[in-house]
């Protein structure tokens, strides 16, 4: 198993905003909240660790909300083709 010795990239809130450290919170942020988790950059104060606590919930509740409504909406189509071809056939 190969590791790498270069030390992990860490951000804090408290680090001073430039163009490279906000980029480096989004890609932080896309990654969190897709729940990829690469593990290239880590939070290190409390803080930051609650955001990214909540970030990551955040992201699964898309899925799972997601995912509901797509189901739901595969059973209203049903319903409504259904629907729909009794009237057809009533005429």
């Amino acid at each position: 198993m190969y590791f790498d010795s270069t030390p992990t990239p860490a951000f804090q809130l408290s680090k001073a905003f430039s163009l490279e450290s906000l980029l480096d919170f989004f890609y932080f942020s896309v990654v969190t909240i897709t729940t990829l988790g690469y593990g290239d950059i880590l939070p290190l104060n409390y803080l930051s660790k609650l955001l990214v606590s909540f970030e990551v919930l955040l992201g699964v509740m898309y899925a799972v909300v997601g995912l509901s409504l797509i189901l739901v909406n595969k059973d209203t189509d049903e319903l409504i083709a259904i629907e729909m071809k009794k009237i057809l056939e009533d005429r």
